[in-house]
């Protein structure tokens, strides 16, 4: 009865041993990046209705709201590699935000800010990120995603949402209460497609590269008129028209607030201004005169309220649609979401227009801006080389 009883003992000492050796450092390390891998803890940050209104752009930003990181440590395991570290957070919308210095120290990337125009243009190696204050898209290379929350600019300071940190450039960073805590990988930073290059394009090639566009009034074709036209001279806007005008008259059909503005392509929405109100005339002269103290260059984030209500498209081939001054839109235009050639976008309007912020229906028109990796696809051609462009597109 003992050989036996001492055989199971030997047998269970030795799977023990083999198997679970304390001394293992495979199985030990394991362990460890098990512990160091652990999702984070879920963002959450609570801000008073006071603080949102304290965010908005063109207010002052009362900075004693800002909170500011205590010495309190977060419950991480620990790491002799990477230690999370403590930032400051501002909020707008229950959003975290973090100040654009602390992401340039922490990562590979160069910053610029041009303050008048509202644009913020990040560089990573042969990436370029651009974003425009207030205005919740991002652009990658030319590419265009939407944001889930705008960049902002507040008292000299600029900040940027944390999701961004985290989605684009692949950061682990949690928020709990006024903290931020980020574990810093430089090398997480992923790698994007190049910006491609159609400057050289002819006439024909450029006619050629826009052919899968569809026109986005049925039954319209493009106005000839030089005014409708993009690069046609303008009071504002930098002194330019930037895109392509559908009006009644020039575009062969009537249009009014009952018009349906269709996607030209199959593509995905990047941007859809549901919550969009109305500016009053006060407010959209005041606009303008920041324009005209600007030495006659209207910035960036003003042209882009000037656009009134707007939807976004990205399209193939690098092409963004930019549909504007729409009166509404449709309730099955969501951001993320892909469409169709022909599914409704919305309907005509003169939202962010003189006449849009007295109220009235006249200078009912659609404004169609075309980007190709977001440069204009016009910027190299003359005005009878773009109307001919043009016209062999619509």
């Amino acid at each position: 009865m003992r050989k036996p009883s001492l055989l199971i003992a030997t047998a269970c000492l030795t799977v023990l041993i083999v198997f679970l050796p304390p001394s293992n450092k495979a199985w030990l390390y394991k362990w460890e990046s098990f512990l160091d891998s652990e999702s984070l803890p879920a963002v959450t940050q609570d801000v008073s209705d006071e603080e949102e209104s304290d965010f908005k752009s063109d207010s002052k930003v009362d900075t004693s709201k800002l909170t500011k990181p205590n010495k309190v440590q977060p419950a991480f395991s620990r790491s002799e590699k990477i230690q999370p570290i403590a930032l400051a957070v501002y909020s707008q919308k229950k959003k975290p935000y973090l100040r654009l210095k602390e992401i340039e120290e922490r990562l590979p990337v160069k910053a610029r800010v041009d303050k008048k125009d509202g644009e913020i243009f990040l560089t990573y190696e042969q990436t370029t990120f651009r974003m425009l204050r207030d205005v919740p898209v991002l652009e990658i290379n030319g590419i265009f995603i939407p944001m889930e929350s705008p960049p902002v600019l507040a008292d000299g300071e600029v900040w940027l949402p944390v999701s961004i940190v985290q989605q684009v450039f692949r950061q682990q960073i949690s928020v709990s209460g006024n903290q931020a805590f980020w574990k810093e990988n430089p090398a997480a930073v992923p790698a994007f497609a190049e910006k491609k290059n159609v400057s050289a394009f002819s006439v024909h090639q450029m006619s050629d590269y826009l052919s899968f566009l569809k026109t986005p009034i049925q039954g319209a074709h493009v106005s000839t008129r030089m005014s409708h036209l993009p690069g046609a001279p303008r009071t504002y806007r930098n002194g330019v028209h930037e895109g392509i005008d559908w009006y009644s008259y020039g575009t062969g059909v009537q249009i009014s607030k009952k018009t349906p503005v269709i996607s030209m392509a199959d593509g995905i929405v990047v941007r859809a201004d549901h919550d969009y109100k109305e500016m009053t005339v006060s407010e959209r002269q005041r606009l303008l005169a920041r324009g005209r103290d600007n030495n006659g260059q209207t910035p960036a984030y003003i042209l882009d309220k000037l656009r009134g209500r707007s939807v976004w498209v990205q399209y193939d081939k690098g092409v963004l649609a930019r549909y504007v001054h729409l009166d509404r839109i449709s309730k099955e235009v969501k951001v993320g979401q892909k469409v169709k050639t022909g599914q409704l976008i919305g309907y005509v309007g003169n939202s962010g227009t003189s006449d849009g912020a007295k109220g009235n229906n006249r200078g009912l028109h659609l404004h169609l801006d075309i980007l190709i990796y977001g440069d204009w696809f016009w910027k190299n051609y003359s005005m009878a080389e773009r109307r001919e462009i043009l016209e062999q597109v619509f």
